[in-house]
């Protein structure tokens, strides 16, 4: 027997830790009502998971047509079904517990629709005839795979070398560009402008400069690191026996 909406709220949607940024949690108001009969027919959050993933790729096919408006408003209908249930694979996970292949899953689906640039650029190319747009698409998406990969990296490292890093004053700003919670409004309106030609340009453009800067950055960290006579040898061995 499955608890009532309430006490569900209570077991999968606990307060956040942080305040949420700009529309992130407004599904949360309309997702549990999704998880509770998933719930009742044994759905598990990994199959929920790549329903998640089905409605996103669904999503980023439709915006290679986003000279159409109808093909635009199509795009985000399904790219909110996606988020609807990036929420309730979440709630279910922890109703029934999370798993480890769960939380890699999670983290693929989220960072496959990075892969937006590709789609863009190659809807500007089709309609444009302009090969650059595509050029740019990959590489805004390349780049932005790059700095995931790299960053939950550094994040590892930074856990085994049990240090904090203060960001800077301004950092958090150009890192919140990149993110899907920034550039996904600024996505839609242009494209309901018929001008996303220009966030592919600004896109292929600005984040590989934000990766070198980052890479740029960090590697300063490990310089210090140094400085402060940390024993390499057995940093990396530790390092090497989880990776």
């Amino acid at each position: 027997m499955v608890e009532s909406i309430r006490e569900l709220r209570k077991i999968c949607q606990p307060k956040p830790k942080y305040r949420e940024f700009l529309f992130i949690g407004y599904m949360k108001k309309v997702s549990i009502y999704f998880t509770k009969p998933f719930l009742m027919i044994g759905a598990t959050a990994n199959q929920v998971t790549l329903l998640q993933m089905f409605f996103m790729a669904a999503s980023l096919f439709t915006l290679i047509h986003y000279g159409n408006w109808l093909y635009v408003i199509l795009s985000a209908v399904l790219l909110n079904i996606s988020y609807l249930f990036d929420h309730v694979d979440g709630e279910i996970a922890r109703y029934r517990g999370s798993t480890y292949y769960g939380r890699m899953l999670d983290i693929i689906s989220h960072d496959l629709y990075y892969a937006v640039h590709i789609f863009i650029g190659y809807g500007a190319y089709l309609r444009f005839g302009n090969i650059n747009f595509f050029i740019l698409g990959v590489i805004a998406s390349v780049f932005m795979l790059f700095f995931r990969l790299h960053q939950m990296r550094f994040e590892y490292i930074n856990l085994e070398a049990k240090v904090s890093e203060k960001s800077g004053k301004y950092s958090k700003y150009f890192y919140d560009i990149i993110m899907a919670n920034t550039f996904l409004p600024a996505l839609y309106l242009l494209a309901i402008l018929d001008l996303l030609q220009y966030f592919i340009y600004f896109y292929g453009i600005y984040i590989p400069i934000f990766w070198i800067a980052w890479m740029t950055r960090k590697r300063k960290w490990f310089m210090k690191r140094e400085k402060e006579g940390s024993n390499e040898k057995i940093f990396w061995d530790s390092l090497r026996e989880h990776v």
